[in-house]
């Protein structure tokens, strides 16, 4: 397929071999960096014991200050995550979670820890080898107990473990083909403890749907292609409206060009429509407001690049797009909504050394960006991950936790 073709290439532009050991025992570094465990470009101190505080200003409404200064908590070396993907959720009580990929001498393992007192405490998912062994793509979310609930590709299954005591696991469609090229699926957990997924079907070419029923998901097809040249589902996000509606943002391949979608509905019962403006769902993040309507952040598709950054929000009777950025070639994003319903986002722009994060967050009237930049950032950039907590970002990449004072 044409987009899958992309993909490749793009893939292939972005991997950057590197020793995870070497690259987080180095210590020192440029653009105000410390050795691990410091922080930089900071003038408020270290991060405090415990989580981190909130409440910090982002979300002032008007008047709101600018970012001046971010704190950077390399993660642990046990992490090894070297650039895979990673991604965080905080928790009611203020207490960042996080899953990566550890990649030791060839042999990937998935991790989840915890920030509580100051201290990582990290789980090994599949390190014991009782587990499909996981590729780079990950993601996760929490129950309403606080448990967490994981989905992760191993290059061909996909597959969803939960922690139980112990980790355990399962295939969520044995008869599915998921890839590894970028993350092409995503997890939520309903107020009642199910988990639901989405995923895009190599196989099938087809956005796909399971829930859990208490024994095994039940799955079915959202949207499928209409042509044999078409696809639908790959960047599928997901998200959970509190009257159990279920809403999907995605990448289609329609005659050749690519088209951002949204599906609503439940199972057996689905609305699928194209959003009209530039972002295509690429690196995308289905969000819904205090209203329960869906928004979509998500990039742009040029000359087979990522570009740009747009905000495409529904009113209840109608969708607009708002840019949040023209033109920056995007290697990964993330968004989140603050408790006024405005869109942050996570960018990560470059890869190497020299590469660096960039926040765009709403300010007055307007936007501003913030560049998140350091040693300690630019190692891993290549993947990262927004939570707002009561309108506060937090926010990670494979190398560190960043929080802003």
């Amino acid at each position: 397929m044409q987009l899958r073709f992309f993909l490749a290439i793009l893939t292939a532009a972005l991997v950057v071999g590197c020793d995870d050991d070497a690259s987080r025992d180095a210590g020192g570094g440029t653009d105000g960096a410390v050795p691990d465990g410091g922080a930089v470009e900071v003038d408020s101190g270290p991060l405090p014991d415990g989580a981190a505080p909130d409440g910090g200003g982002v979300d002032a409404g008007p008047g709101d200050r600018p970012i001046e200064a971010h704190d950077v908590e390399r993660f642990p070396n046990s992490f090894g995550c070297c650039g895979h993907e990673i991604n965080i959720v905080v928790a009611a009580d203020r207490v960042p979670h996080v899953m990566g990929v550890r990649d030791r001498s060839g042999t990937r393992s998935l991790w989840y820890a915890a920030r509580t007192g100051g201290t990582w405490t990290e789980t090994n998912v599949t390190d014991d080898g009782s587990l499909p062994r996981p590729r780079e793509r990950n993601t996760f979310a929490l129950a309403p107990d606080g448990s967490p609930h994981a989905l992760f590709s191993d290059g061909a299954t996909l597959t969803y473990a939960w922690l139980d005591g112990t980790w355990q696991s399962m295939a969520v469609d044995a008869t599915s083909s998921v890839g590894d090229t970028f993350r092409h699926f995503d997890i939520a957990v309903d107020a009642g403890g199910a988990p639901h997924v989405v995923w895009f079907d190599q196989t099938l070419e087809a956005l796909r749907y399971g829930r859990w029923n208490g024994s095994a998901f039940e799955v079915e097809t959202i949207d499928a292609p209409a042509a044999v040249d078409d696809q639908s589902g790959e960047f599928a996000r997901l998200a959970l409206a509190a009257d159990g509606m279920v809403h999907v943002s995605f990448l289609a391949i329609v005659s050749g060009a690519p088209v951002l979608r949204h599906a609503r509905g439940t199972a057996g019962s689905w609305t699928v429509e194209d959003v009209p403006g530039m972002g295509k769902g690429v690196h995308g993040s289905m969000l819904l407001d205090s209203a329960g309507n869906p928004h979509i952040v998500s990039a742009d598709l040029r000359s087979s690049r990522a570009r740009g950054i747009y905000w495409s929000a529904f009113d209840g009777s109608a969708w607009s797009e708002t840019e949040l950025d023209a033109d920056s070639s995007i290697v990964d994003a993330d968004a989140d909504l603050d408790p006024s319903d405005r869109a942050h986002v996570i960018i990560s722009n470059s890869f190497g050394p020299a590469g660096y994060l960039q926040y765009l967050y709403p300010r007055n009237a307007g936007r501003d960006i913030y560049d998140v930049r350091g040693a300690v950032v630019g190692d891993a950039p290549e993947s990262c991950d927004l939570d707002l907590h009561e309108g506060t970002p937090h926010v990670v990449n494979p190398n560190a936790y960043v929080t802003f004072p």
